[in-house]
Order: structure tokens, then sequence, then C-alpha cells
């Protein structure tokens, strides 16, 4: 097997332009895609392989993908109203769905605002200057919304 697979991964290693993939996984072919492979200390990039009958044999882990941007259906009044005091950031960018925008990040000395957004809607929350939990500057005020 592993050396169909290493053939298979120099085949197409050598047609594939190189670009940077994410690893995936088509349910509906049973085509597996990786970015890169390393086979007996060599690496080969953009790698397909179709799993006829397969069993996984082990996770190394099991995290969600989130995407970097955020659509019209991650900046909504219920995601926004379900994000609390004292939560952290992992937590906020879960209820959310996606990443902040760094671009937009502000820092003062007395916190941090990472801001979400999606076309003409923004969230920003406002974090402890650590950037691990969600910090009230005062009168209750931990988010700002807009757009929505």
């Amino acid at each position: 097997m592993k050396k169909h697979l290493a053939a298979l991964a120099l085949l197409l290693g050598g047609l594939v332009p190189a670009a940077h993939a994410i690893d995936t996984f088509n349910a509906d072919n049973n085509v597996l895609t990786l970015d890169s492979v390393v086979v007996n200390g060599t690496q080969f990039n953009n790698v397909s392989v179709f799993l006829g009958n397969y069993y996984v044999l082990g996770i190394g882990s099991s995290q969600p993908w989130i995407p970097d941007t955020c659509g019209n259906d991650n900046i909504t009044s219920p995601r926004y109203n379900a994000i609390g005091l004292g939560m952290n950031i992992t937590q906020v960018i879960q209820i959310l769905g996606c990443k902040y925008d760094p671009a937009l990040t502000y820092r003062n000395s007395q916190a941090i605002v990472y801001t979400w957004h999606a076309g003409t809607a923004t969230i920003n929350v406002f974090f402890e200057t650590s950037g691990y939990t969600t910090k009230d500057i005062g009168g209750g005020v931990f988010k700002q919304a807009q757009g929505f």
C-alpha cells in the first residue's frame, strides 16, 4: 500500500502545480486530498488519494474548521446576543463561526477590541489586555454591533 501511495503521490505531485491547499475528504467520491505527504523522508505536494473500503485508524485532533472571513449568516443578532461577559476568545469565535479581522484589531492600555464583519454588519467585542476574556469597559459595555 505504501508503494502505491508513494507512486500515486509522485505522479500527482509532478502533474499538479504547487499551490497552497487545505486537506479535504470528499465523501461523494471517497477522494482524500492532502496538501503534502511525507513518505520515507520525501515530501510529496498536492496529493489526491482514492479510498475504496477504508477504516479510520485514529484521529490526532478533531477541531472544527473556522473560516477566516465572516458571512452574513455569522454576523446576526442571535449570535451577538449569545456573546457573554467573561467569555474567552475561543468561545466568541465558536459562537460567531468565523475569525475576527486582525487588521481591525485595536489595542490600548485598557482593552483589546476584536472586530468581526460581513458587508455592513459589524460586531466589536472588548477583551482584557491579555486578549483572553471579554471585559466590561464601563456601564456593562463589553460588545457593540451595527448593521444587522
